[in-house]
């Protein structure tokens, strides 16, 4: 084999091992990535027989790591070492998107100062804050998109809160132990309402630390009593 033939063979079996970390960081599947690594390890071992053969190829200076004379058996402990990085990279990602995730709570109220106030409240809180001005509006976003918690007002033009909760039970059951319900009805009518519900509510106007410790309470699967006037 000439010169030339035995620098190509070692430029080419070089940019198979160059690649590997390319493949493995665009995730390729399990199968081309072994395909891929037994390729270039035919390549380093048909190198490396030339380089035996050929004096002028052994003379040829070496980059990279030392010279063990076994390519293929560094070939192996770089794809090892890649693979393993690999997986340290998804638990990473994985973990990240869990810290990432932010409990969704709807807000709904036909106020839209109340709703927009509530809404940066609950963002800044930590949350991932939804609103909605009528019990229509609240339906869809129930229907399009998982909810962790709904607040919502006992009065709303279109739709009565409780009514609201009995649709949004339908489309996402949870929901009949992740509502709270806000109001400033202090009529009996409202009390009998809220008591039918079984949710726990909060008197208008309240305090943001209340409506705080509520949603809290509510997401952490807290013990609460039915009808909990969180302003108690």
């Amino acid at each position: 084999m000439t010169r030339r033939n035995a620098i190509a063979i070692r430029l080419l079996s070089a940019t198979v091992v160059a690649l590997i970390p390319t493949l493995v960081l665009h995730q390729v599947s399990s199968t081309s990535f072994e395909i891929g690594a037994a390729l270039a390890a035919a390549f380093l071992a048909g190198s490396e027989l030339e380089r035996r053969k050929s004096p002028t190829l052994a003379s040829l200076p070496h980059t990279g790591s030392t010279n063990t004379g076994n390519s293929t058996l560094e070939l192996s402990d770089a794809v090892e070492t890649y693979r393993q990085s690999e997986i340290r990279d998804k638990n990473t990602s994985s973990s990240q998107r869990h810290l990432q995730r932010r409990p969704k709570v709807l807000f709904v109220d036909d106020e839209p100062s109340i709703t927009r106030a509530v809404q940066i409240l609950l963002t800044r809180s930590g949350y991932n804050a939804l609103a909605a001005i009528s019990g229509i509006d609240a339906l869809h976003i129930i229907r399009t998109e998982p909810i962790d918690m709904m607040i919502s007002d006992l009065r709303i033009p279109d739709m009565r809160g409780d009514i609201l909760l009995e649709h949004a039970i339908q489309l996402q059951p949870h929901l009949a132990q992740k509502t709270l319900f806000i109001t400033g009805d202090v009529t009996e009518e409202a009390e009998q309402l809220l008591a039918a519900t079984g949710c726990p509510y909060l008197m208008k106007p309240f305090d943001v630390q209340d409506l705080r410790r509520a949603v809290r309470a509510i997401l952490e699967d807290s013990a609460i009593l039915v009808g909990t006037d969180f302003m108690q």
